[in-house]
């Protein structure tokens, strides 16, 4: 599928990052950073590279 998917799993006391797009996208820009690639984080939950978007984020809350 020429894609990459990652997980990230948060500890449920810790709800001050539930739904933030930005925070959980940090991992990835710095890495991507590492890499020699500048990614920036733009809308409300897109990564973009040079103004073209490479990434859309989503995430879920499971309760138990």
């Amino acid at each position: 599928l020429n894609n990459l998917n990652y997980t990230i799993i948060s500890n449920e006391d810790d709800d001050s990052r539930t739904f933030d797009f930005k925070a959980f996208s940090e991992p990835v820009i710095q890495t991507l950073k590492e890499l020699g690639v500048t990614a920036k984080f733009s809308g409300r939950n897109d990564l973009t590279i040079d103004g073209k978007k490479i990434s859309g984020n989503a995430q879920a809350y499971i309760e138990g």
